[in-house]
């Protein structure tokens, strides 16, 4: 598969990766049923692919998903990282997640195709992308979580899809994860930012000789 580059021993691997939250958009938790809008792979200035998603729920709105499946030019265009632990080469925590939600859709890398360019809105500007036509139209579940996010200094609430499930609520392995997530987000609606710890630091010898002398 061109657009994955990936080999099949590599794309097995991906059935026993961890689950890695990403993607942003919206700003309430909430679990939602939507019907695929559009799945098109596109390319940052940087050089780097990402898999993206748009959802449309019940009542027209959208929820966006963005999974990063390629590095940029500067670390090599690679679809895959070194496991520092063992130094074997494994696919992106991206392409563990597409595949994943690919799979409540029955489907996989292969099943999906080669993707087609077509031009279209992203971020509100024309842009050619590569879209897969076979997943338009599917329909699942996602769970859409708000969280804090202090980018550039901002403290903003974001979302992120944290998960997708068939129509019967049941996430890739078939196990019953809908009212997980109800309850999880009706306990906590917005994640709340994580606060860095600040650490000490004692001053050296020349410095604190500076200090004592201000």
């Amino acid at each position: 598969m061109s657009w994955l580059e990936l080999s099949d021993e590599l794309i097995e691997d991906v059935e026993t990766g961890e689950f890695d939250y990403s993607g942003e958009f919206e700003v309430k938790s909430e679990v939602a049923r939507v019907k695929i809008d559009s799945a098109y792979i596109d390319k940052a200035d940087s050089g780097a692919m990402s898999f993206n998603v748009k959802f449309v729920k019940e009542n027209g709105a959208f929820i966006d998903m963005q999974e990063w499946i390629k590095s940029g030019e500067a670390k090599g265009n690679k679809s895959t990282y070194t496991d520092k632990k063992n130094g074997k080469e494994k696919p992106l925590p991206g392409i563990i997640n597409v595949q994943h939600f690919l799979k409540i859709l029955g489907e996989d890398f292969k099943s999906i195709g080669e993707p087609k360019p077509f031009t279209m809105k992203v971020y509100g500007q024309d842009k050619e992308v590569k879209v897969f036509e076979k997943l338009r139209g599917q329909m699942l579940i996602v769970a859409n979580e708000a969280y804090e996010d202090d980018y550039n200094d901002e403290l903003k609430t974001k979302t992120r899809v944290v998960d997708w499930m068939n129509l019967d609520g049941e996430d890739y392995k078939g196990k019953p994860k809908q009212q997980y997530w109800i309850e999880r987000f009706e306990k906590t609606p917005v994640k709340p930012l994580k606060v860095k710890k600040e650490v000490k630091k004692e001053p050296d010898a020349d410095t604190q000789a500076d200090l004592d002398n201000w």
